[in-house]
């Protein structure tokens, strides 16, 4: 399990350094291994599968990555049903995914089941609540429902600045998004 994540970590060190396609190979080693380990439905299995995900997103092979994403989402939803902040955090990955798609409509749902679950969960002030409305923001300006996403983006920018402070990072990515 240790070569497992060690691969994984490597592979997630390539993608930093955008090398999408050398971390390839090491996270679908990264998901072999661990399918070979675990029973199928564990937690692990599910977050190789976003890494992998995530890379095919950005070498644009947007089929293989809504796949792995909709097998991640399938395996944390058995986990922990729908309300579980890994479940919204997946969930909001494939709407981004379908986002880049053109598929805005799906996006915005998508987007939206992510906030009310992270929210359910977590509260409505909580950094990962403000990362979901940021989200919705974004979908709702490709929607042309500008008033709605300015309102999202101040409500995330006033949570940021509640639970990290001004001088945080996020609170910089949330202001530049008005």
């Amino acid at each position: 399990m240790e070569y497992a994540s060690t691969l994984s970590n490597y592979a997630g060190l390539l993608v930093k350094l955008g090398q999408f396609q050398d971390s390839l190979p090491l996270f679908q080693k990264s998901l072999d291994l661990s399918r070979s380990i675990h029973v199928d439905g564990h937690p692990f299995i599910s977050y190789r599968l976003n890494n992998l995900a995530a890379v095919y997103e950005n070498l644009n092979e947007f089929d293989n990555a809504k796949e792995l994403y909709k097998e991640s989402i399938g395996i944390t939803e058995g986990l922990y049903g729908k309300s579980h902040p890994d479940y919204s955090i997946n969930v909001s990955n494939l709407a981004g995914l379908l986002r880049k798609m053109g598929d805005m409509e799906r996006a915005y749902g998508l987007y939206l089941e992510a906030l009310d679950t992270a929210e359910a969960f977590l509260g409505r002030e909580h950094p990962d609540v403000a990362m979901h409305l940021s989200n919705l923001g974004l979908i709702l300006g490709f929607l042309d429902r500008f008033d709605e996403a300015v309102a999202h983006y101040r409500e995330s920018l006033d949570i940021a600045e509640s639970t990290l402070g001004r001088s945080h990072p996020t609170y910089g990515h949330r202001l530049d998004n008005l």
